[in-house]
């Protein structure tokens, strides 16, 4: 079932975040302009979207998904799965470690990525409510660094656990056509013990749109509060901003998505570019492009730029 099935997969979030310039709207005003727009779609469309003549990538993701939730032991694809075994790295941190004696980092690392999901209850409220489980696992890898104690060490793990409430809709807001509203809840970690550990709560509505061969995600989210004594970033969204945003083209075989974040109050953010081609049935070949903040949870506050490829094992599509 996993191989049948890894290639469908949520259209999500990554990560984002590029320079431009402020209008005359504050960020949060911005945000809230955004949500409103997508949240109402009353205001925009009288009627139930007409089904378009060529179904999408994302309805044939979608149709498909839905066709083998019922199954037992169902597992789904949920961001995309990859490993990169080689990327460089623009500016590594060292300064976390300076409390535990100073750690000595490589340009050079393997990233890789594991990320699924399970059905756990189909037909919640209606025939088109499911509640999922979702699990993402992110590693940086120091495979390239052999200099004294620090032998090869995994850096950094990143485990994101969340809960997906997913309803399936049919209408159309701004010539784009919603498919998908899911809320959830998602907890991110890096599983260290003070002071270097990293993590924070959210809830989130995660608008799935589509239009033709383009996939559209845009995940407004509100941090779960911690106390202070609890709290080991308590910035943590002057970096990684209130949503993101996440565009995704296939066009042929080929598919390319853009990920953006950005806090407008403070200017910061990321840009996450990925592109992937199929190698064979399995899997495909795999270039990324990361530039800005919160690459991983330990650089949160770190800006710098990573250029990776390996291999990818399921994409957004």
């Amino acid at each position: 079932m996993l191989a049948n099935n890894m290639k469908y997969i949520w259209l999500i979030h990554p990560i984002i975040a590029v320079n431009m310039p402020l209008t005359n709207l504050s960020g949060r005003q911005m945000l809230l302009l955004l949500g409103v727009l997508l949240g109402a779609p009353a205001l925009f469309a009288a009627e139930t979207a007409t089904p378009p003549a060529e179904e999408s990538v994302v309805s044939e993701r979608i149709e498909a998904e839905q066709a083998a939730a019922d199954a037992r032991f169902a597992l789904f694809a949920h961001k995309p799965s990859y490993i990169l075994p080689f990327s460089w790295w623009s500016a590594p941190n060292e300064a976390p470690y300076a409390v535990i004696g100073g750690k000595s980092l490589e340009a050079q690392e393997a990233v890789f990525q594991l990320s699924l999901k399970v059905p756990v209850v189909r037909h919640v409220f209606s025939d088109k409510s499911s509640l999922w489980f979702g699990y993402t696992q992110r590693a940086w890898w120091q495979v390239y660094n052999d200099e004294g104690d620090t032998s090869r060490p995994f850096r950094e793990t990143n485990h994101e656990p969340e809960l997906m409430l997913d309803t399936l809709t049919d209408f159309n807001i701004l010539g784009l056509h919603n498919r998908v509203i899911r809320v959830g809840l998602v907890h991110q970690s890096n599983g260290q013990s003070r002071p270097l550990s990293r993590s924070w709560n959210r809830a989130y509505v995660d608008f799935i749109l589509e239009w033709h061969d383009i996939g559209l995600s845009f995940r407004p989210w509100y941090r779960l509060p911690e106390s202070a004594a609890e709290d080991d970033n308590p910035d943590i969204n002057d970096y990684l901003g209130y949503f993101d945003l996440t565009a995704v083209w296939r066009n042929g075989e080929h598919e390319y998505s853009l990920a953006w974040r950005r806090n407008f109050a403070t200017d910061r953010g990321a840009v996450q570019l990925d592109y992937s081609y199929p190698l064979n049935d399995h899997i495909r070949g795999y270039v990324q492009i990361f530039h800005g903040y919160g690459e991983s949870l330990i650089d949160y506050n770190h800006k710098a730029t990573r250029v990776g490829i390996g291999i990818q094992i399921a994409s957004w599509l």
